[in-house]
Protein backbone atom coordinates (compact mmCIF):
# COMPACT_ATOMS: atom_id res chain seq x y z
CA UNK A 1 0.00 0.00 0.00
CA UNK A 2 1.05 3.84 -0.63
CA UNK A 3 1.86 5.76 2.38
CA UNK A 4 0.31 9.53 2.60
CA UNK A 5 1.40 11.73 -0.38
CA UNK A 6 2.07 14.62 2.13
CA UNK A 7 3.04 17.29 -0.39
CA UNK A 8 0.17 16.34 -3.27
CA UNK A 9 -3.02 16.54 -0.09
CA UNK A 10 -1.36 19.32 1.23
CA UNK A 11 -1.51 21.65 -1.92
CA UNK A 12 -4.63 20.07 -3.39
CA UNK A 13 -6.26 20.84 0.01
CA UNK A 14 -5.39 24.35 0.06
CA UNK A 15 -4.33 26.30 -3.18
CA UNK A 16 -8.04 26.89 -4.04
CA UNK A 17 -8.99 28.03 -0.50
CA UNK A 18 -5.82 29.73 0.11
CA UNK A 19 -5.58 33.70 -0.65
CA UNK A 20 -1.97 33.96 -1.72
CA UNK A 21 -0.30 30.45 -2.75
CA UNK A 22 3.54 31.05 -3.16
CA UNK A 23 4.30 26.93 -3.11
CA UNK A 24 3.50 25.89 -6.32
CA UNK A 25 6.31 24.62 -8.59
CA UNK A 26 5.25 25.18 -12.50
CA UNK A 27 6.03 27.96 -14.55
CA UNK A 28 3.21 29.81 -15.41
CA UNK A 29 0.49 27.65 -17.22
CA UNK A 30 -0.66 28.83 -20.60
CA UNK A 31 -3.85 28.37 -22.34
CA UNK A 32 -4.58 27.34 -25.52
CA UNK A 33 -4.94 30.81 -26.89
CA UNK A 34 -2.18 32.11 -25.45
CA UNK A 35 -0.15 28.86 -26.68
CA UNK A 36 -1.95 29.11 -30.59
CA UNK A 37 -0.67 33.12 -31.06
CA UNK A 38 3.30 32.05 -30.83
CA UNK A 39 2.77 31.44 -34.15
CA UNK A 40 1.91 33.36 -37.34
CA UNK A 41 -1.44 31.65 -38.32
CA UNK A 42 -3.40 30.79 -35.33
CA UNK A 43 -6.80 30.12 -37.05
CA UNK A 44 -5.05 27.44 -39.14
CA UNK A 45 -3.51 25.75 -36.03
CA UNK A 46 -6.95 25.32 -34.62
CA UNK A 47 -8.46 23.99 -37.46
CA UNK A 48 -5.82 21.39 -37.79
CA UNK A 49 -6.50 20.51 -34.44
CA UNK A 50 -10.10 20.45 -34.60
CA UNK A 51 -9.89 17.92 -37.12
CA UNK A 52 -8.43 15.90 -34.66
CA UNK A 53 -9.05 12.43 -34.78
CA UNK A 54 -9.79 10.94 -31.15
CA UNK A 55 -8.42 7.71 -31.84
CA UNK A 56 -5.50 5.37 -30.30
CA UNK A 57 -1.83 6.01 -30.76
CA UNK A 58 1.53 4.40 -31.12
CA UNK A 59 2.32 3.45 -27.54
CA UNK A 60 5.57 5.24 -27.31
CA UNK A 61 3.89 8.30 -28.78
CA UNK A 62 3.74 10.04 -32.08
CA UNK A 63 6.79 9.93 -34.04
CA UNK A 64 6.54 13.82 -34.69
CA UNK A 65 6.69 14.37 -31.20
CA UNK A 66 9.24 11.68 -30.01
CA UNK A 67 11.52 13.87 -32.87
CA UNK A 68 10.82 17.17 -31.34
CA UNK A 69 11.50 16.10 -28.14
CA UNK A 70 15.25 14.45 -29.25
CA UNK A 71 15.77 17.33 -31.46
CA UNK A 72 14.75 20.38 -29.61
CA UNK A 73 16.01 19.30 -25.64
CA UNK A 74 18.95 16.60 -26.29
CA UNK A 75 20.94 18.49 -28.35
CA UNK A 76 23.99 16.53 -28.19
CA UNK A 77 22.66 14.13 -30.89
CA UNK A 78 23.10 10.77 -28.67
CA UNK A 79 19.34 10.50 -27.76
CA UNK A 80 16.96 10.00 -31.10
CA UNK A 81 13.32 9.48 -31.55
CA UNK A 82 13.81 5.98 -30.93
CA UNK A 83 15.26 6.54 -27.60
CA UNK A 84 12.47 8.03 -26.47
CA UNK A 85 8.97 6.36 -24.78
CA UNK A 86 6.12 9.20 -24.30
CA UNK A 87 3.55 8.48 -21.37
CA UNK A 88 -0.14 9.98 -21.29
CA UNK A 89 -0.08 9.94 -17.31
CA UNK A 90 2.66 12.94 -16.97
CA UNK A 91 6.13 11.88 -15.47
CA UNK A 92 4.20 10.46 -12.60
CA UNK A 93 3.31 7.28 -14.45
CA UNK A 94 7.40 7.26 -15.60
CA UNK A 95 8.18 7.40 -12.16
CA UNK A 96 6.00 3.62 -11.54
CA UNK A 97 7.23 2.41 -15.24
CA UNK A 98 10.43 2.48 -14.45
CA UNK A 99 10.23 0.92 -10.63
CA UNK A 100 8.27 -1.61 -11.66
CA UNK A 101 10.08 -2.71 -14.71
CA UNK A 102 13.76 -2.63 -13.04
CA UNK A 103 12.91 -3.43 -9.22
CA UNK A 104 11.81 -6.01 -7.33
CA UNK A 105 10.88 -6.29 -3.51
CA UNK A 106 14.05 -6.60 -1.49
CA UNK A 107 16.11 -4.75 -3.59
CA UNK A 108 18.00 -1.49 -2.78
CA UNK A 109 17.55 2.10 -3.94
CA UNK A 110 19.62 5.03 -3.35
CA UNK A 111 17.27 8.50 -3.73
CA UNK A 112 18.68 11.73 -3.40
CA UNK A 113 17.18 13.50 -0.76
CA UNK A 114 14.51 15.94 -0.52
CA UNK A 115 12.82 14.31 -3.38
CA UNK A 116 9.44 14.92 -4.96
CA UNK A 117 7.82 12.01 -2.79
CA UNK A 118 6.97 9.55 -5.62
CA UNK A 119 10.28 8.94 -6.60
CA UNK A 120 10.91 7.70 -2.69
CA UNK A 121 7.91 6.21 -2.31
CA UNK A 122 7.19 3.95 -4.94
CA UNK A 123 10.10 1.48 -4.73
CA UNK A 124 9.24 1.43 -1.17
CA UNK A 125 5.91 0.47 -2.16
CA UNK A 126 7.38 -2.63 -4.52
CA UNK A 127 8.99 -4.06 -1.87
CA UNK A 128 12.62 -2.13 -1.93
CA UNK A 129 14.62 -1.30 0.72
CA UNK A 130 15.44 2.73 0.36
CA UNK A 131 18.45 4.59 1.42
CA UNK A 132 18.29 8.67 1.36
CA UNK A 133 21.30 10.14 0.24
CA UNK A 134 20.58 13.39 2.20
CA UNK A 135 22.13 17.39 1.15
CA UNK A 136 24.16 18.93 3.86
CA UNK A 137 23.86 22.62 3.97
CA UNK A 138 27.04 24.27 3.66
CA UNK A 139 26.54 28.01 5.16
CA UNK A 140 23.92 28.95 2.84
CA UNK A 141 24.46 26.41 0.26
CA UNK A 142 23.46 22.84 -0.23
CA UNK A 143 25.60 20.19 -1.12
CA UNK A 144 25.61 16.48 -2.37
CA UNK A 145 28.67 14.76 -1.52
CA UNK A 146 29.67 12.04 -3.84
CA UNK A 147 31.58 10.63 -0.94
CA UNK A 148 28.70 9.52 1.35
CA UNK A 149 26.85 8.48 -1.94
CA UNK A 150 29.40 5.84 -2.14
CA UNK A 151 29.14 4.79 1.54
CA UNK A 152 25.23 4.12 1.12
CA UNK A 153 26.05 1.43 -1.96
CA UNK A 154 25.15 -2.19 -1.02
CA UNK A 155 25.24 -5.24 -3.23
CA UNK A 156 21.37 -5.58 -3.41
CA UNK A 157 21.62 -2.15 -4.46
CA UNK A 158 19.83 -2.01 -8.53
CA UNK A 159 18.85 1.77 -8.55
CA UNK A 160 20.36 5.44 -7.86
CA UNK A 161 17.55 8.15 -8.25
CA UNK A 162 18.49 11.49 -8.68
CA UNK A 163 16.55 14.92 -9.52
CA UNK A 164 18.47 17.32 -11.53
CA UNK A 165 17.69 20.38 -11.58
CA UNK A 166 17.00 19.75 -7.67
CA UNK A 167 12.98 20.22 -6.06
CA UNK A 168 12.54 21.25 -3.56
CA UNK A 169 15.93 23.03 -3.31
CA UNK A 170 16.95 24.05 -6.79
CA UNK A 171 20.59 22.53 -6.69
CA UNK A 172 22.45 21.64 -10.00
CA UNK A 173 25.07 19.04 -10.39
CA UNK A 174 27.92 20.30 -12.25
CA UNK A 175 29.31 18.39 -15.61
CA UNK A 176 31.72 16.88 -13.74
CA UNK A 177 29.39 15.76 -11.25
CA UNK A 178 26.70 14.38 -13.62
CA UNK A 179 30.14 12.14 -14.90
CA UNK A 180 31.09 11.26 -11.51
CA UNK A 181 27.76 9.89 -11.08
CA UNK A 182 27.33 8.39 -14.30
CA UNK A 183 30.75 6.46 -13.48
CA UNK A 184 29.91 5.50 -10.49
CA UNK A 185 26.36 4.13 -11.43
CA UNK A 186 28.58 2.17 -14.09
CA UNK A 187 31.46 0.79 -12.36
CA UNK A 188 28.08 -0.70 -9.76
CA UNK A 189 25.91 -1.89 -12.56
CA UNK A 190 23.06 0.43 -11.50
CA UNK A 191 20.78 1.84 -13.47
CA UNK A 192 20.85 5.81 -13.15
CA UNK A 193 17.25 7.37 -12.91
CA UNK A 194 17.43 11.03 -13.24
CA UNK A 195 14.16 12.96 -12.81
CA UNK A 196 15.32 16.27 -14.96
CA UNK A 197 11.46 18.04 -15.34
CA UNK A 198 13.25 21.06 -14.17
CA UNK A 199 15.41 21.28 -17.54
CA UNK A 200 14.66 23.64 -19.68
CA UNK A 201 14.28 26.51 -16.56
CA UNK A 202 17.10 28.91 -17.02
CA UNK A 203 16.60 31.79 -15.39
CA UNK A 204 18.83 33.56 -17.97
CA UNK A 205 16.73 32.00 -20.46
CA UNK A 206 19.86 29.94 -22.28
CA UNK A 207 19.96 26.50 -23.09
CA UNK A 208 19.67 23.64 -20.89
CA UNK A 209 23.17 21.87 -19.74
CA UNK A 210 23.08 18.58 -21.08
CA UNK A 211 20.99 15.76 -20.06
CA UNK A 212 22.49 13.28 -17.74
CA UNK A 213 20.93 10.51 -20.45
CA UNK A 214 23.46 11.84 -22.64
CA UNK A 215 26.04 10.63 -20.84
CA UNK A 216 25.91 6.83 -20.28
CA UNK A 217 24.24 3.74 -21.59
CA UNK A 218 23.02 3.10 -17.98
CA UNK A 219 20.88 6.01 -17.52
CA UNK A 220 16.94 6.84 -17.81
CA UNK A 221 16.05 10.34 -17.76
CA UNK A 222 12.64 11.89 -16.98
CA UNK A 223 11.09 14.87 -18.48
CA UNK A 224 7.86 16.16 -19.73
CA UNK A 225 6.33 19.32 -20.26
CA UNK A 226 4.74 20.50 -16.80
CA UNK A 227 7.59 22.38 -15.16
CA UNK A 228 9.44 24.29 -17.55
CA UNK A 229 7.03 25.02 -20.27
CA UNK A 230 3.58 25.84 -18.10
CA UNK A 231 1.94 22.23 -19.79
CA UNK A 232 1.22 20.71 -17.32
CA UNK A 233 -2.66 20.18 -18.50
CA UNK A 234 -1.22 18.29 -21.23
CA UNK A 235 0.25 15.36 -18.62
CA UNK A 236 2.68 14.62 -21.36
CA UNK A 237 5.98 12.94 -20.02
CA UNK A 238 8.76 10.20 -21.54
CA UNK A 239 11.95 8.05 -20.63
CA UNK A 240 14.86 9.14 -22.52
CA UNK A 241 17.93 6.63 -22.33
CA UNK A 242 20.40 5.54 -25.19
CA UNK A 243 19.74 1.42 -24.23
CA UNK A 244 17.15 0.39 -25.64
CA UNK A 245 16.65 -2.56 -23.39
CA UNK A 246 15.89 -0.29 -21.07
CA UNK A 247 13.17 1.42 -23.22
CA UNK A 248 11.45 -2.05 -24.18
CA UNK A 249 11.31 -2.89 -20.43
CA UNK A 250 9.40 0.42 -19.72
CA UNK A 251 6.72 0.02 -22.29
CA UNK A 252 5.99 -3.58 -21.68
CA UNK A 253 5.10 -2.19 -18.24
CA UNK A 254 3.66 0.55 -19.50
CA UNK A 255 0.84 -1.34 -21.16
CA UNK A 256 -0.72 -1.64 -17.97
CA UNK A 257 -1.04 1.94 -17.64
CA UNK A 258 -1.38 4.37 -19.80
CA UNK A 259 -1.74 2.54 -22.84
CA UNK A 260 -0.54 5.34 -25.38
CA UNK A 261 -0.19 9.33 -24.65
CA UNK A 262 -3.66 10.95 -25.86
CA UNK A 263 -4.06 12.38 -29.51
CA UNK A 264 -4.81 16.07 -28.07
CA UNK A 265 -2.31 15.92 -25.68
CA UNK A 266 0.54 15.25 -28.32
CA UNK A 267 -0.70 17.67 -30.91
CA UNK A 268 -0.41 20.90 -28.74
CA UNK A 269 3.05 18.98 -26.92
CA UNK A 270 4.40 19.48 -30.63
CA UNK A 271 2.67 22.67 -31.33
CA UNK A 272 4.52 23.90 -27.80
CA UNK A 273 8.15 22.16 -29.09
CA UNK A 274 8.19 24.19 -32.52
CA UNK A 275 8.26 27.04 -30.02
CA UNK A 276 10.54 26.39 -27.67
CA UNK A 277 12.53 29.32 -27.67
CA UNK A 278 9.75 31.67 -27.30
CA UNK A 279 8.47 29.52 -24.07
CA UNK A 280 11.74 29.94 -22.75
CA UNK A 281 12.38 33.32 -23.36
CA UNK A 282 8.49 34.45 -21.79
CA UNK A 283 8.83 32.11 -18.47
CA UNK A 284 12.79 33.25 -18.42
CA UNK A 285 11.15 36.83 -18.01
CA UNK A 286 8.67 36.02 -15.55
CA UNK A 287 11.71 34.60 -13.10
CA UNK A 288 14.05 37.24 -13.17
CA UNK A 289 11.47 39.75 -12.52
CA UNK A 290 10.21 37.10 -9.33
CA UNK A 291 14.07 37.02 -8.73
CA UNK A 292 14.42 40.52 -8.24
CA UNK A 293 11.96 40.08 -5.22
CA UNK A 294 13.34 37.46 -3.76
CA UNK A 295 16.61 39.27 -3.68
CA UNK A 296 15.04 42.48 -2.14
CA UNK A 297 13.54 40.12 0.55
CA UNK A 298 17.30 38.38 1.30
CA UNK A 299 18.54 41.90 1.59
CA UNK A 300 16.06 43.15 3.93
CA UNK A 301 15.65 39.65 6.27
CA UNK A 302 18.84 38.30 5.95
CA UNK A 303 19.34 37.89 9.78
CA UNK A 304 16.44 35.89 9.74
CA UNK A 305 16.18 33.49 6.39
CA UNK A 306 18.83 32.38 4.10
CA UNK A 307 18.55 30.46 0.85
CA UNK A 308 21.03 28.78 -1.75
CA UNK A 309 19.18 31.24 -4.53
CA UNK A 310 18.74 28.77 -7.93
CA UNK A 311 20.21 29.45 -11.27
CA UNK A 312 17.81 26.93 -12.35
CA UNK A 313 14.28 25.56 -11.64
CA UNK A 314 10.84 27.32 -10.41
CA UNK A 315 11.52 26.58 -6.95
CA UNK A 316 13.57 27.51 -4.02
CA UNK A 317 14.15 26.37 -0.48
CA UNK A 318 14.24 29.19 2.29
CA UNK A 319 15.74 28.02 5.75
CA UNK A 320 14.58 29.71 8.87
CA UNK A 321 17.72 30.58 11.10
CA UNK A 322 16.67 28.71 14.32
CA UNK A 323 17.97 31.28 16.94
CA UNK A 324 15.50 33.91 15.94
CA UNK A 325 12.36 32.10 15.72
CA UNK A 326 12.61 30.58 19.05
CA UNK A 327 8.79 30.49 19.09
CA UNK A 328 8.98 28.13 16.29
CA UNK A 329 9.50 24.29 16.85
CA UNK A 330 9.88 23.67 13.44
CA UNK A 331 9.03 25.08 9.77
CA UNK A 332 5.95 23.16 9.80
CA UNK A 333 4.79 25.66 12.77
CA UNK A 334 5.39 28.39 10.82
CA UNK A 335 4.18 27.26 7.54
CA UNK A 336 1.05 26.80 9.70
CA UNK A 337 0.83 30.20 11.15
CA UNK A 338 1.40 31.73 7.50
CA UNK A 339 -1.46 29.06 6.31
CA UNK A 340 -3.71 30.76 9.04
CA UNK A 341 -2.65 34.19 7.52
CA UNK A 342 -4.17 33.23 4.02
CA UNK A 343 -0.40 32.27 2.80
CA UNK A 344 0.62 28.75 1.60
CA UNK A 345 3.96 27.36 1.34
CA UNK A 346 5.50 24.31 1.32
CA UNK A 347 7.17 23.04 4.90
CA UNK A 348 10.36 21.14 4.37
CA UNK A 349 9.14 17.85 5.88
CA UNK A 350 7.30 17.13 3.16
CA UNK A 351 10.28 16.44 1.06
CA UNK A 352 11.55 13.67 2.58
CA UNK A 353 10.94 10.76 5.33
CA UNK A 354 13.80 10.71 7.78
CA UNK A 355 14.24 13.02 10.07
CA UNK A 356 16.49 15.63 8.44
CA UNK A 357 17.29 18.73 10.58
CA UNK A 358 17.84 21.40 7.56
CA UNK A 359 14.88 20.58 5.97
CA UNK A 360 12.38 20.43 9.29
CA UNK A 361 13.76 24.15 9.24
CA UNK A 362 12.99 24.96 5.17
CA UNK A 363 9.97 25.44 3.42
CA UNK A 364 9.51 25.89 -0.29
CA UNK A 365 8.65 28.33 -2.76
CA UNK A 366 7.77 28.81 -6.39
CA UNK A 367 8.21 31.57 -8.33
CA UNK A 368 7.37 30.78 -11.74
CA UNK A 369 3.86 32.39 -11.81
CA UNK A 370 2.29 35.26 -12.86
CA UNK A 371 0.74 36.09 -9.46
CA UNK A 372 4.08 36.11 -7.51
CA UNK A 373 4.52 39.69 -6.99
CA UNK A 374 1.55 40.18 -5.32
CA UNK A 375 1.49 36.72 -3.44
CA UNK A 376 5.55 37.36 -1.96
CA UNK A 377 4.22 40.85 -1.66
CA UNK A 378 1.51 39.65 1.34
CA UNK A 379 4.12 37.09 2.69
CA UNK A 380 6.57 39.85 3.31
CA UNK A 381 3.79 41.92 4.72
CA UNK A 382 3.11 38.93 7.08
CA UNK A 383 7.15 39.08 7.88
CA UNK A 384 6.72 42.16 8.66
CA UNK A 385 4.05 41.91 11.21
CA UNK A 386 4.97 38.42 12.43
CA UNK A 387 8.42 40.11 13.77
CA UNK A 388 6.88 43.24 15.14
CA UNK A 389 4.27 40.75 16.84
CA UNK A 390 1.38 42.71 15.67
CA UNK A 391 -2.13 41.47 13.83
CA UNK A 392 -0.59 38.40 13.32
CA UNK A 393 -3.69 35.56 13.84
CA UNK A 394 -3.04 31.98 15.01
CA UNK A 395 -0.62 31.15 18.12
CA UNK A 396 2.62 31.29 18.08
Amino acid sequence: MFKHFGLSNYIMSNEFTTQFVLCQSDSEPFDVKELFSLGNNPKEVLEEFLKLELGYTPADGIDELRELIASKLYLSGKIKAENINIHGGGSNETIWTTTFSFLKPDDHVIVQSGYYFPLYEVPRARGCKITEWNAQLDGDKWEFSLDSLKRHLRKETKLLIVNHPHNPSGYQFTEDQKRSLVKFANDHNLILVADEIYRWSNHDGSKASPSISELGNNVISIGGLSKSFGLPGLRIGWVASRNLDYLSEISETKHYGSVCPSAPSQFLAAYALKHRDEIIKRNSKIYQSNLVLIREFFAKYGDYFKIDLPVSGTVGLVTLKKDKWAKFNSARDFCLLAKENGILIAPGDLFHVNNHPEYNWSFRVGYGRRNFPKNWGAFTDFIDRLLADNSIKGRL
